[in-house]
């Protein structure tokens, strides 16, 4: 995709996007019932705890979710911190109280909130300094404009126009690759929206925005998470997923096959590395206990101490980006009740659902996934994580047990019941049967004749890393893409393949609701094979890389004059310039498609 440079970016205005809010809220507003001033009041009885657990179990059992652990808080009291099901799917081994679910993004709120300390503490820093001015000359981003004009803020609000590109991070980053040696790969990763212009959601800012912190504190991200959070909150059973070598106290990630949970190997929590900063932190629901309540107690912890001045806390609450998830939200025309996103702020999401003040975030490693919502203006915390498997079913679960716990503890009628919860988003909308994989027999030794040799080889992208593509036992022409990544190839037509993956990351293409190949097309040019084309983001044009062994590109000389060579060029010029650049030695700061 060619970005026209002519294009001047749109500049998001914090006026005009408060008074977007505005007019949100008061239209949410009026979906809010007359019981919201008594149920201030109103005590969560013993029997709703009962019922609000024979749900999950419920749930759970209907939506073929292994394991989940769960806590809510209301009124500065804990009133449940329990773990339900199973932490080793397979062997059907039972969580403990002090089992530990991978939170995924719920990391960024941390991350963002060590920012906000930081900037507190630093007068000449503000939200909008340049990332620039801190790191200095050398950084870079994929063109002039971001890395001239790009602040701490746009990275914490999605909004620099690059996309996720995830299956970089689903197959493994080298353990070689630091955390400073991928924020140097940012160049190469093309944006695909104007600055400023679209919430893009990106895990790769967020780690930018983690290093930044190092480079204002002094101090890795991981010991500013334990000095800053925790420590003070003692929350003692909590970590980062990519320091343990052993996980017999983890819920083990699982996947669904033809109707029957399979473990998957831990090793792949590890996919996190090097972006820790963006989804690295597991946890327990006591630990998640406290942080609730650090966070509707403005900033004290359990013990009424100032962990964190309130004022630090709020800054990262405030709107950034509008509706950042359209085709989330729930709406009255359709269902019983509204849930609404209003705004992505720094690390947050805030929504009204039923009429309350939400504010939450979703994360996801693996097949763990996470959910934290609280109502700031209610004191309620709802924080919720399960291991697995990676279907629709696991998403609606989260969502029902979220919204359940919601209507008990704001003292609203649940719109859910022993039925619907197993059901939703039926009646009330389509639900999709899950898609089970079909097993394909196919003659290995017959690749061998129909994908040429020449196939056979090193690829690379200077950004996403290396590609390597070689015959397997039986003329099965396999590829393998970073530390986890590999699948069959199996030629559909010429020079294009569909690939299968195998090994730790089989269940990404052949497992019940994960059922789609991956695409590769090879580019021959001229007598040759020059290079192939690879989803890195699956929403976006394929990526190429050249054919070719990785260079050695993280000394300074070569970055600076590599990154001009092609930075520089806008596509504004000519299409032999960015030609030149697409294809040249370093190429692909431009995403082209041929």
């Amino acid at each position: 995709m060619l970005i026209n440079t002519h294009t001047s970016p749109t500049f998001q205005c914090p006026t005009l996007i408060r008074f977007f809010v505005f007019l949100v809220i008061m239209c949410i507003s009026l979906d809010k019932s007359n019981s919201v001033e008594l149920s201030d009041w109103q005590d969560v009885s013993n029997s709703d705890i009962q019922k609000f657990e024979n749900m999950v179990r419920t749930v759970l059992k209907c939506r073929q979710v292994p394991a989940a652990s769960i806590t809510l808080v209301k009124n500065n009291v804990v009133l449940l911190s329990k773990n339900y099901g199973y932490s080793d799917p397979e062997r059907q081994i039972s969580v403990k109280r002090d089992t530990k679910f991978c939170i995924g993004s719920l990391t960024k709120a941390f991350t963002a909130v060590i920012l906000s300390k930081i900037l507190s503490e630093h007068p000449n820093v503000t939200w909008e300094t340049s990332v620039k001015s801190i790191l200095g000359d050398e950084f870079r981003l994929s063109d002039d404009l971001r890395t001239d004009m790009v602040n701490i803020e746009d990275l914490l609000a999605h909004r620099v126009g690059t996309p996720a590109y995830f299956n970089a991070l689903l197959v493994g980053f080298p353990e070689e690759v630091t955390r400073l040696n991928l924020i140097k790969r940012l160049r190469y990763m093309p944006a695909v929206a104007p600055f400023r212009s679209k919430f893009m959601y990106s895990n790769y800012m967020y780690t930018l925005a983690g290093h930044v912190a190092e480079i204002l504190s002094g101090k890795s991200w991981e010991t500013l998470v334990n000095e800053y959070m925790l420590t003070p909150l003692r929350m003692s059973s909590s970590g980062f997923i990519t320091d343990r070598s052993d996980f017999k106290d983890i819920a083990l990630p699982c996947a669904l096959k033809h109707g029957k949970l399979v473990n998957l190997n831990p090793i792949l929590l590890h996919s996190v590395y090097p972006c820790g900063p963006a989804g690295s932190l597991y946890t327990t629901s006591d630990d998640m206990a406290k942080w609730l309540l650090m966070l509707l107690n403005s900033g004290k912890d359990m013990f009424g101490n100032q962990v964190f001045e309130n004022n630090i806390l709020e800054e990262t609450f405030k709107p950034m980006m509008p509706v950042p998830f359209p085709g989330q939200d729930l709406l009255k025309t359709k269902y019983p009740i509204s849930d609404v996103q209003v705004s992505y702020d720094l690390g947050w999401v805030t929504s009204y659902y039923r009429g309350y003040k939400k504010i939450w975030h979703s994360g996801g490693i693996t097949t763990h996934s996470s959910r934290l919502w609280f109502y700031p203006d209610n004191n309620v915390g709802i924080f919720a994580a399960v291991n697995g498997p990676q279907t629709r079913e696991k998403t609606h679960a989260m969502r029902t047990i979220m919204s359940y716990a919601s209507d008990i503890l704001l003292g609203e009628t649940p719109w859910l019941n022993y039925s619907t919860i197993c059901t939703f988003p039926a009646p009330w909308a389509e639900r999709h049967a899950i898609k089970e994989p079909v097993t394909v027999k196919r003659v290995a030794g017959d690749l061998r004749t129909r994908a040429p040799r020449e196939l056979v080889g090193h690829y690379y992208h200077l950004g996403f890393g290396e590609i390597r593509v070689h015959f397997g036992d039986g003329g099965a022409l396999i590829l393998r893409y970073g530390r986890f990544g590999k699948m069959f190839l199996h030629q559909e037509k010429g020079l294009e393949f569909s690939g299968k993956y195998f090994g730790p990351l089989w269940f990404i293409t052949d497992s019940d609701d994960s059922v789609q190949s991956e695409k590769i097309r090879f580019v021959r040019r001229g007598m040759r094979i020059s290079g192939l084309y690879f989803y890195v983001d699956p929403q976006y044009d394929p990526s190429f890389f050249r054919k070719g062994k990785m260079p050695k590109v993280w000394s300074d000389p070569f970055l600076r004059t590599e990154n001009q060579n092609c930075n520089q060029t806008s596509s504004a010029e000519t299409i032999n310039a960015v030609l030149t650049c697409a294809f040249g030695f370093i190429g692909f700061t431009l995403s082209v498609t041929l």
